[in-house]
């Protein structure tokens, strides 16, 4: 019963502190975009964004992510995630002359207004089908909230009879 306890205290422990990681996530994330008004939080060289529109469609869908890495360094048919005012679009190069860039949603008839290479945020490396689903469901206070107070719980309950123990 010893090794069930330790292994359930090291997982609860794990759990506690991968919770505490994304707490500190939130509040870097928190701080760059709503405080320092960045369009895009730059984790060691790369961010993320939801998707909130179908211009990409068969390939990039709403409530998708798109993990981006921060770079100028682009070519055709490239995904990028570029800045048009104050926001962000997420769309394919179609043509590159000189320095204009010409780029274009998959699902769109029309191509974009050229951009230039300063308005280029990066390369999408990654696409989470449907992570958006999943990053709402779990951020609920409805839901995240029993599920962080049974972790926490669990871990008190098996401290006790740790000490108890003891």
């Amino acid at each position: 019963m010893k090794i069930v306890g330790k292994i359930a205290n090291l997982f609860f422990d794990i759990l506690i502190f991968i919770i505490f990681v994304f707490l500190l996530l939130a509040i870097y994330n928190f701080i760059m975009l709503n405080v320092f008004k960045h369009s895009y939080t730059n984790y060691f060289g790369y961010t993320y964004f939801e998707i909130l529109t179908g211009s990409m469609r068969d390939e990039i869908d709403v409530d998708d992510y798109v993990f981006v890495k921060i770079t100028k360094d682009v070519k055709e048919h490239d995904i990028i995630s570029y800045t048009s005012g104050d926001t962000v679009i997420t769309h394919r190069i179609t043509s590159i002359n000189d320095e204009e860039i010409i780029t274009k949603g998959d699902f769109n008839n029309t191509y974009d207004d050229p951009i230039t290479k300063d308005n280029v945020i990066g390369k999408v490396i990654f696409i989470g089908h449907k992570y958006g689903k999943f990053m709402k469901f779990i951020t609920e206070p409805i839901v995240f909230g029993p599920i962080l107070i049974t972790i926490i719980l669990f871990n008190l309950a098996f401290n006790e009879r740790k000490k108890e123990g003891a």
